[in-house]
């Protein structure tokens, strides 16, 4: 599962050359997704669910649109652009749809430049490269779809991104590959392949207006607050004898 991340490292530098010592000798080891909590359960029975969350307040407050945005409908990605990011799929549906603007905010990694250049070069496909953080609650909120693109394999189904819990506190309607976390997610859409994904999208887009959606996306990035997941830690440190002072 380490493969993709540990590319050209030195071997030092690989977490997969100490895993075995590490989840052996840490006093509290945590996974961010239930897949991954359940594949490392026989090294560690006491393994820590922290899922992924999100600052609530910072990405629900209303935000100016950014001025480097595409007009039109818009189906927006924020995030690293890895090797498990879905080129197929989002290059197809791109081409079934060129009346959609499909737009790609984060920084792309060196080892698919290339192929996200090829994607660019479709008249509906922008890459924005890197913004700042801070700028990222606008993003999320002036998406009209917010679309998680990722190959789903053994590494990934172990994640729970991120960006499925911003959208939806910024009230951006979701649609995700097939992801073990997004399937769990009542607020999301999922599909996997490109007519699928066409009718996600349409789906995706009448529920910025429905107010039962609206209800349902609040209520999931409530859930996800941190100031919720971390929870189950900070129970597992003060039991363990630690005093947590904020």
């Amino acid at each position: 599962m380490y493969d993709l991340h540990e590319a050209g490292l030195p071997d030092e530098q690989k977490a997969s050359r100490h895993h075995a010592v590490l989840i052996e000798d840490a006093d509290v080891v945590i996974a961010s997704n239930p897949v991954l909590r359940d594949r490392h359960l026989r090294e560690r029975d006491d393994i820590v669910l922290i899922e992924n969350g999100v600052n609530v307040a910072r990405f629900s407050r209303p935000a100016q649109r950014p001025a480097d945005l595409p007009d039109g409908t818009l189906i927006g990605y924020h995030g690293s652009v890895h090797p498990w990011f879905d080129f197929a799929l989002i290059g197809g549906v791109a081409r079934a749809r060129p009346d959609w603007s499909f737009v790609v905010v984060g920084p792309v990694d060196p080892t698919v430049a290339e192929t996200a250049d090829r994607l660019g070069d479709l008249a509906n496909v922008t890459f924005l490269g890197e913004r700042h953080p801070d700028s990222m609650p606008a993003y999320a909120q002036a998406f009209d779809v917010g679309a998680l693109w990722r190959v789903v394999d053994e590494m990934t189904a172990g994640m729970t991104p991120l960006k499925l819990n911003e959208y939806l506190a910024a009230g951006t309607p979701v649609v995700s590959a097939p992801l073990p976390a997004s399937e769990a997610a009542a607020a999301v859409l999922t599909a996997s392949d490109v007519p699928g994904m066409v009718e996600a999208i349409e789906q995706a887009l009448q529920r910025r207006s429905d107010s039962v959606w609206q209800t349902l996306a609040a209520s999931a990035a409530a859930d996800a607050d941190w100031s919720r997941r971390i929870d189950p830690l900070l129970r597992r440190l003060e039991a363990d004898g630690v005093r947590w002072v904020p």
